[in-house]
C-alpha cells in the first residue's frame, strides 16, 4: 500500500541526511541518509517491497536485516503521524 506524507509534516533532504519537521507543534526530527532515502522514496509512491530490495543491493552485508529495519522505520513514521497510509 502506497504512503504519503501527512499535510501537517514537511520534509526535505539535506547533505547528509533530511529534515522531517512537524508543523503542528514545531517537532522536528534529523534523519541519517538511508532513513532520508527510505522515506523520500515511500512519499514517491515505491512500495515498501521496492524499498527494501534497492536497500539491500545497497547494502548486501546487512541485507537478512534490512526488512525489518525497514517496516521498524515505517511504523515509526506512522506513530508519529508523519506518513499515511
Amino acid at each position: 500500500m502506497p504512503h504519503s506524507l501527512a499535510n501537517n509534516f514537511r520534509f526535505t533532504q539535506v547533505e547528509g541526511g533530511g529534515v522531517l519537521l512537524d508543523l503542528t507543534d514545531g517537532e522536528y526530527w534529523q534523519l541519517n541518509q538511508t532513513c532520508a532515502d527510505l522515506l523520500q522514496s515511500v512519499i514517491d509512491g515505491h512500495s515498501v517491497a521496492q524499498v527494501t530490495i534497492a536497500l539491500s543491493e545497497q547494502y548486501p552485508d546487512n541485507s537478512e536485516r534490512v526488512a525489518s529495519d525497514v517496516n521498524s522505520i515505517l511504523n515509526q513514521l506512522q506513530e508519529i503521524g508523519a506518513i499515511i497510509e
